[in-house]
C-alpha cells in the first residue's frame, strides 16, 4: 500500500499538501486572522493545524537532546517573561539550536526562575518522567545576564541536587559583558564622562533632542545636503541614538563628529525658532557649551566606540565562534593601545577628521555675545595631548574590565585553542608562550570533561593543519573546521587508524554545545516573539503560546517531510478524525448567537438594557443646566476650568459669526462689537508672526554689509593683509573711528580696541576670507568665512560716567569712549563727576539710562546695578549678530 501511494492518515487527518500549504502562509503572515481568507478554513482549524506543527517540531527537539552528548542553555528575561534556548551536539558532531519554551512569571526573584526553569523543562518533555530526568542530566552549562536574581537561580540548579546537577559552570553573558567594556570605564573618567554626558547621553544633548523632533530631523538632513564634506549623508536624517542598548551611542557620537557644522547649525535654528521652549533651552545649553577640547576628546571616544562595537557585534550573535572571542579581545586591545597609548589617534579615523574640520570657523551668537567653534591654530597641540591622557586613563580601565569579564581560567576562554581564523593563524605563533597557553587551556578543558591530556594534546596537534587548512579555503567557523577534518579522517578505516582522535572528539563534542555561547539569540527571539504574539494576545494560554513560538522560530530549521508526518500522527493523537462536512446551510445562520450566562458580554448587555428601561431622555442644555446647581463655588481649580471652557465657548461663538454660521435670533448683543475687535487681534496677530518668522530667518540666513570701495573704510589687523591685491583702491585706516569693517584673525575674540570700537560705534568684525569675498562680490563665496555685525551701543541715548581710576587701567578703552561721545551721531552724554552720576541716577525713571564705568573693587563697594566693571558694561549694551558662519551654506 505505501508503494502504491497509499495515505495512512487519508480521511483522518489532514493532508501532507494541507499542512504544507499552511506553513508556508502562516510564516509569512503576521497573524492566524490573515490566513482566514485563504481557503485554509476557520480560526479553530488554522489554531489546531499550528499546534500539531509546533508540537512536532517540539518532540523531533526532544528526541535529538536525549540522544545528543551535551546540551547548552541560555534564558534571558524580559517584561516577566522567561525565555530558554538550547544549543546541543550529537556524538557525531551535529549541532541543533532552538526553543526550549517560555514561561510567564510572576516576580523576578531566584526561586520563581528556578520554578519556571523546571515548568519550562517538564513542558518540553511532555510531562515523561523519564526524558526529564534524563534530559536534565545532559545539561554541561547554564548562560545567562549577570544579574543578581539571575545567577542565584543558575547556582542552585547547578548544584548537585539542583535542576542540572551535571552542570560545569553558570556564566555570565558574553555580550553583556563586551557592552560593560564601553559603559563602566566611560563614567570613571570624569573628563569623558562630562563631555560625553554633554554632547551625546544627558537628556538635554543635541542627539536627544534631534531624535525627538520631526521638525530638527528635517533642519538636520538639510544642513546635512549643504555641508561640502568628504563623507555624504543626504540619507541621514538623525543621530541614531537609541538609549536602551549604552553601545549605540557610538553611531550618535559619530554623527555628530562628521556632521558637526550640521548639528551646530541645527542647534541655532532651535535657539532660534524654539526660544523659551524645551529644544531652544537645550540648543543654548549645547552652544554654550561646545568647545574645540571637547569635540577633539569626543571624536576620540567615536574612535574608541567604535573599535569596542567591533568587538561587541563579533559576539552579539547565536553563530558566533566562540574559539575567536579571546583573539578579537587582544585585537581590540591592541589596537585602542595603537591609538591612544601610542597617540596614533589623530592620524586617522574620526579624531583626524574633527581636528581637520576644526581648521575652519564656524561663528554663531550666544546669550548675545559672538562665539565661533574652531579656526586656525585654535586646535593646539596641549589641547590634545589632554584628551590623550584621558583616553589612556579609560584604556586602561577597559584592560581591566576586560580581565575581570574575561578571566583566563574561564571554560569559555579555554576555548581559544580551537581558533583557526585566519586572525589567529596569523598572529598566533607557534611560539613558546602560545604552547605553555594551549597546555594550560587543553588540561583544563580535559579536566572538566574527564578526558586524558597526553592523548588529547597528541591527537590535537595532529588534526590542526587539516582544520586550519580547511579554515583558510573555506571561510567558515572554527568548530565546522575541526569538524570537517574530524570528518575526513574518519571516513575510512585506514585514516582512523592512523589518526585517533577519541579523546579530542569528546572535546569538539562539548565545544559544538558552548560555540556560540551568547543570550544575544534569545533577545532577538524576544523581539520576533513581540510581533508573532502581540500584548493584547498574552492572555494565550501558556501551551498555546508555547507551541506557536516553537513553529514560528524552530520549523524553518527542521526537515519539512518528518515534521508534517508527525504533525499527522499528533492531529491524530489530540483531535480524532474530522467531523463530517455539512453542505447545508444551518437553521441559525445570520442570527444572533444566545449569550452564556454569567459571561461578560450578558453582563454589559442586561446592564445597557436596564438602564433603556430607567433612563428619561434629556437634551444637553437641559442636563448642562441641571448640573450647574451641583458646582461648588470654593474650588478653584473647577472654577478655573469652567472659566477656561466659558471663554472657549464664547470664542467658539465669535468664530461661528465671523463664518456666517449664527442666525441673527442667536446673535446677542455686543458680539458684533467683540467680534470686529476679535477679528482685528487675529489679524495683528498674524501680522506679528509674520514679522516674527521674518526676523529669525534673517537671523537664520544673515548677510554681511554691502561694501562700496569709494566711501567705506577698512580696519586691518596686520599691516601686510594690505598688499593683496583686493585692497588696491580701497581705504585703509588704523583709525578705530572710521572704518565700518574691522577685518582680524579671529572675529570671535577681537582685540580690545575693536571690541570696544566696533560696540560703541557699530560695525562688521570679520576675517580675511570673508573680506575679500565681500570685496570681490563674489554670490557663491559670500557666505565663506566668519562675520559679526554690532550695532552701534551710542545710538540709545544714555549718560556715562567714566571713572578716574578706570580711565588710568584701561586708558585705551577710556580715549575710545571719549572720542565717540563727541561724534555728532553719538547719544551718548559725558557725566564729569561721582556726585552728577548720583543725582542723575536719582532723578531718571530708568537707572538703565545713567551708567558708571568703574573698577571691580568700587563696583562691589557700591553694590549699584548701573555701576558697571568693563566685562559686565560691554556685555550690557553690546549688541551683535552673526552675518556670516562659515557652516552648510550659511
Amino acid at each position: 500500500m505505501a508503494f502504491g501511494g497509499y495515505d495512512e492518515f487519508a480521511g483522518w487527518a489532514p493532508s501532507a499538501e494541507e499542512f504544507e500549504k499552511f506553513a508556508g502562509l502562516r510564516l509569512t503572515h503576521s497573524s492566524l486572522r490573515k490566513l482566514g481568507t485563504k481557503g485554509m478554513g476557520g480560526r479553530w482549524k488554522l489554531g489546531r493545524l499550528q499546534n500539531c506543527l509546533g508540537m512536532s517540531v517540539q518532540r523531533l527537539d526532544c528526541s535529538f537532546l536525549l540522544a545528543s552528548e551535551a546540551v547548552v542553555l541560555h534564558q534571558d528575561v524580559r517584561r516577566l517573561v522567561l525565555m530558554v534556548r538550547f544549543r546541543a551536539c550529537s556524538q557525531t558532531l551535529e549541532v541543533r539550536t532552538g526553543l526550549l519554551g517560555i514561561y510567564h512569571l510572576e516576580d523576578s526573584t531566584s526561586t520563581s526562575l528556578v520554578s519556571a526553569c523546571e515548568q519550562i523543562l517538564w513542558g518540553f518533555v511532555e510531562e515523561d518522567a523519564d526524558k526529564y530526568e534524563k534530559l536534565r542530566q545532559k545539561v554541561i552549562l547554564l548562560n545567562m545576564d549577570a544579574a543578581a536574581d539571575e545567577q542565584l537561580a543558575g547556582r542552585l540548579m547547578k548544584m548537585s541536587e539542583g535542576l542540572y546537577p551535571n552542570a560545569k559552570a553558570v556564566t555570565r553573558d558574553r555580550c553583556h559583558a563586551a557592552r560593560r567594556i564601553l559603559q563602566r570605564p566611560f563614567k570613571a573618567v570624569p573628563e569623558i564622562w562630562q563631555t560625553f554626558s554633554d554632547l551625546v547621553w544627558g537628556s538635554a544633548s543635541m542627539p536627544n533632542t534631534i531624535q525627538s523632533s520631526d521638525v530638527l530631523r528635517k533642519v538636520f538632513n538639510q544642513h546635512i545636503c549643504a555641508t561640502e564634506s568628504t563623507v555624504q549623508g543626504a540619507r541621514i536624517k538623525s543621530l541614531s541614538l537609541r538609549k536602551q542598548r549604552f553601545d549605540s551611542h557610538q553611531k550618535a557620537t559619530g554623527r555628530l563628529c562628521l556632521w558637526m557644522h550640521a548639528t551646530v547649525m541645527t542647534a541655532i535654528y532651535a535657539a532660534t525658532f524654539r526660544k523659551n521652549d524645551r529644544d531652544g533651552e537645550r540648543a543654548l545649553q549645547f552652544l554654550r557649551g561646545i568647545s574645540e577640547e571637547k569635540m577633539v576628546l569626543l571624536a576620540m571616544l567615536a574612535d574608541f566606540s567604535d573599535e569596542a562595537t567591533s568587538a561587541i557585534r563579533v559576539m552579539d550573535s547565536e553563530d558566533s565562534d566562540t574559539a575567536s572571542h579571546v583573539m578579537e579581545l587582544d585585537v581590540f586591545c591592541s589596537r585602542v593601545k595603537h591609538l591612544f597609548i601610542d597617540q596614533n589617534a589623530s592620524n586617522s579615523g574620526y579624531t583626524k577628521f574633527v581636528i581637520d574640520q576644526l581648521q575652519k570657523r564656524i561663528a554663531f551668537t550666544v546669550d548675545g555675545q559672538p562665539k565661533a567653534l574652531g579656526g586656525p591654530s585654535r586646535v593646539t597641540p596641549h589641547m590634545i595631548a589632554r584628551c590623550f591622557q584621558s583616553m589612556k586613563t579609560l584604556v586602561a580601565l577597559c584592560t581591566e574590565v576586560i580581565a575581570a569579564e574575561y578571566p583566563t581560567f574561564e571554560l569559555l576562554s579555554s576555548l581559544h585553542i580551537f581558533d583557526v581564523s585566519e586572525v589567529a593563524r596569523k598572529n598566533r605563533h607557534e611560539s613558546a608562550d602560545n604552547i605553555s597557553s594551549v597546555h594550560t587551556a587543553a588540561d583544563r578543558l580535559c579536566k572538566i570533561f574527564d578526558a586524558s591530556l597526553e592523548d588529547f594534546l597528541s591527537q590535537y596537534w595532529d588534526i590542526k593543519p587539516i582544520a586550519c587548512h580547511h579554515n583558510s579555503s573555506m571561510s567558515c567557523s572554527s568548530f565546522q573546521s575541526w569538524k570537517f577534518a574530524l570528518d575526513k579522517i574518519s571516513a575510512r578505516k585506514s585514516t582512523r587508524l592512523q589518526h585517533p582522535s577519541k579523546d579530542l572528539r569528546w572535546i569538539l563534542i562539548h565545544f559544538g554545545a558552548l560555540d556560540g555561547a551568547t543570550t544575544s539569540g534569545v533577545e532577538q527571539h524576544f523581539s520576533r516573539m513581540t510581533r508573532i504574539i502581540p500584548e493584547e494576545r498574552l492572555l494565550l494560554s501558556e501551551e498555546n503560546q508555547n507551541l506557536e513560538l516553537k513553529f514560528m522560530f524552530d520549523f524553518g530549521n527542521r526537515s519539512r517531510s518528518e515534521c508534517i508526518a508527525l504533525a499527522q500522527k499528533v492531529w491524530l493523537e489530540w483531535y480524532g478524525a474530522p467531523r463530517d462536512f455539512s453542505q447545508t446551510i444551518r437553521l441559525d445562520t445570520g442570527k444572533k448567537r444566545v449569550m452564556k450566562e454569567g459571561s461578560e458580554n450578558l453582563f454589559i448587555a442586561k446592564r445597557r438594557r436596564c438602564a433603556d428601561e430607567t433612563v428619561q431622555y434629556l437634551t444637553c442644555e437641559q442636563v448642562r443646566t441641571a448640573a450647574s446647581v451641583h458646582v461648588p463655588d470654593d474650588c478653584e481649580k473647577v472654577n478655573k476650568e469652567l472659566h477656561f471652557q466659558s471663554n472657549k465657548q464664547y470664542k467658539n461663538q465669535i468664530q461661528s459669526y465671523l463664518w456666517g454660521h449664527l442666525t441673527a435670533a442667536e446673535v446677542p448683543e455686543g458680539l458684533v462689537d467683540v467680534a470686529e475687535q476679535f477679528s482685528a487681534a487675529q489679524d495683528k496677530q498674524h501680522i506679528d508672526r509674520v514679522k516674527d518668522a521674518s526676523k529669525k530667518q534673517a537671523l537664520m540666513a544673515p548677510v554681511p554689509p554691502r561694501f562700496h570701495r569709494a566711501n567705506q573704510w577698512i580696519f586691518l589687523e596686520d599691516a601686510e593683509w594690505s598688499q593683496k591685491r583686493e585692497f588696491q583702491g580701497c581705504k585703509l585706516t588704523d583709525d578705530l573711528l572710521l572704518p565700518l569693517f574691522y577685518v582680524v584673525s579671529d572675529p570671535s575674540k577681537p582685540p580690545q580696541s575693536v571690541l570696544w570700537a566696533a560696540t560703541v560705534r557699530g560695525g562688521c568684525v570679520l576675517d580675511l576670507e570673508c573680506m575679500l569675498n565681500i570685496i570681490a562680490d563674489r554670490p557663491y563665496n559670500r557666505n565663506k568665512g566668519t562675520a559679526y555685525l554690532y550695532d552701534a551701543a551710542y545710538s540709545i541715548k544714555r549718560q556715562i560716567f567714566v571713572c578716574p581710576r578706570f580711565a588710568t587701567s584701561k586708558p585705551e578703552v577710556s580715549q575710545i569712549l571719549s572720542l565717540c561721545m563727541q561724534q555728532a551721531s553719538s547719544k551718548w552724554k559725558s557725566i564729569e563727576s561721582w556726585e552728577d552720576f548720583a543725582e542723575k541716577t536719582a532723578r531718571t525713571k530708568s537707572k538703565w539710562q545713567v551708567l558708571a564705568l568703574t573698577v571691580p573693587p568700587v563696583v562691589a563697594a557700591l553694590g549699584l546695578d548701573n555701576a558697571m566693571s568693563s566685562k559686565d558694561f560691554i556685555n550690557f549694551v553690546r549688541k551683535v549678530h552673526c552675518c556670516s558662519r562659515n557652516a552648510c551654506g550659511l
